[in-house]
């Protein structure tokens, strides 16, 4: 996504602070770093780091600050709201990409093992921690029975583990606090009668990575918090 955003602003002659997730800074410092080693001039391609309780703070001044022409951001819906909230007095240009509840749904004329397919591919890829990633999976109820058996039978197949090692499928979430987000969504769903849970529970290696072991629950009503909830897991 940074190389997206930093390319097409570098191609228009554009200079660039990046400020990452701090959660995920590695990317978009290594991305700094292959600037130099290619030759960027000093300050085209910059990157800001800072904590989760500065974070704030940083955005504001970049938000406010009259030498800013663009602001991009993608998040969530109440970070963008305050964000345009601070770029207003410099009528800043913004691009922002928010929330997001990705659905996939299969048709009654779908190729169902095709289906399944995309369905592994689209979820799971990145232990689910992609901003398109899918959320919720909506099936026509000619196919639902044989689609959710199979695709339960994929998810059980899945090896969770260390992504560094071979044959692991699914690495950790981000943070403690992703896991804890996730098994907190399975535990509330589970209360409801009629919830139907493929998946084993949740796991934890050595070192104390914070896994998840992929799980799908079925026969979900809209009523309910996983239905419109950003899981960004491996649920």
């Amino acid at each position: 996504m940074v190389t997206r955003k930093a390319g097409a602003a570098i191609a228009a002659g554009c200079s660039v602070i990046n400020a990452p997730s701090e959660d995920t800074p590695l990317v978009t410092l290594y991305m700094a770093k292959l600037g130099i080693e290619a030759g960027f001039p000093e300050g085209l391609l910059n990157v800001l780091t800072c904590s989760r309780d500065t974070k704030p703070a940083v955005g504001k001044a970049l938000c406010e600050h009259p030498d800013i022409a663009a602001m991009s951001f993608t998040g969530s819906t109440a970070v963008g709201k305050v964000l345009i909230k601070q770029c207003a007095d410099t009528v800043t240009r913004v691009h922002l990409e928010l929330g997001g509840n990705a659905p996939l749904i299969v048709f009654e004329s779908a190729d169902i093992d095709r289906a399944l397919n995309g369905t592994m591919m689209a979820k799971f890829r990145n232990a689910g921690q992609a901003c398109n990633a899918a959320n919720r999976v909506f099936v026509h109820k000619s196919l639902y029975s044989e689609f959710v058996e199979k695709l339960g039978r994929k998810i059980l197949d899945l090896k969770v583990g260390n992504g560094m090692e071979k044959r692991i499928d699914v690495g950790p979430l981000v943070n403690i606090k992703g896991s804890d987000k996730v098994s907190s969504i399975v535990d509330n769903a589970l209360k409801t009668e009629g919830i139907e849970r493929i998946g084993n529970k949740n796991t934890e290696n050595t070192s104390g990575l914070p896994y998840y072991s992929p799980t799908l629950l079925s026969c979900m009503i809209k009523q309910m918090s996983p239905y419109s909830t950003r899981k960004y897991s491996v649920l």
